[in-house]
């Protein structure tokens, strides 16, 4: 299974998931990981989790990653799939109380794995603000390439901060 490593899965968003996610979403400390301005209500991760049913449709794809205990220790997020330059971003969320356990490499091996091998991708992106030390050491432990940086790309807490521009190819890639 593509979504199934030796201590973690990746799945689907559940109905049950709703408070775990509402909590991380309105966290305002995350937000600039998103650029989001506003609290999420529970109505719309609840819609955003009924509505996610293909990734070619909306460009976009939410997985929760689990232990084997069936704890919640993240989210990874696909997004601005472009099927037709069979690339797609991923951005990673691991939970306070699972960081620095491996578990954020696992995911991200898992969602590349999909995205190759699955979704029969030719690349996958990153974009990591500068100052995010433990992302960029996990993406490059991923094995993902620096490219290139934007100047003073996010402003986080008064200061303006280069985004780092991160991907990998896809080397077992059929032409």
């Amino acid at each position: 299974m593509h979504l199934q490593g030796e201590n973690i899965k990746l799945r689907a968003p559940e109905l049950d998931d709703i408070d775990w996610m509402f909590d991380i979403e309105n966290n305002d400390s995350y937000w600039y990981l998103s650029d989001a301005f506003q609290p999420f209500s529970r109505w719309t991760i609840e819609n955003f989790i009924k509505g996610q049913t293909d990734i070619f449709a909306e460009k976009q794809y939410r997985f929760v990653a689990e232990d084997k205990l069936h704890n919640k220790i993240g989210i990874i997020d696909l997004y601005n799939f472009a099927p037709l330059h069979r690339r797609i971003f991923i951005g990673i969320f691991i939970d306070e109380l699972y960081r620095n356990k491996h578990y954020g490499s696992q995911s991200i091996s898992l969602a590349v794995n999909y995205c190759f091998n699955i979704l029969q991708l030719h690349q996958v992106c990153a974009l990591i603000p500068a100052n995010n030390v433990a992302s960029i050491k996990l993406f490059e432990k991923s094995n993902f390439q620096l490219q290139s940086s934007r100047k003073d790309w996010y402003l986080i807490n008064g200061i303006f901060i280069d985004e780092l521009f991160y991907n990998k190819f896809n080397e077992y890639e059929i032409d």
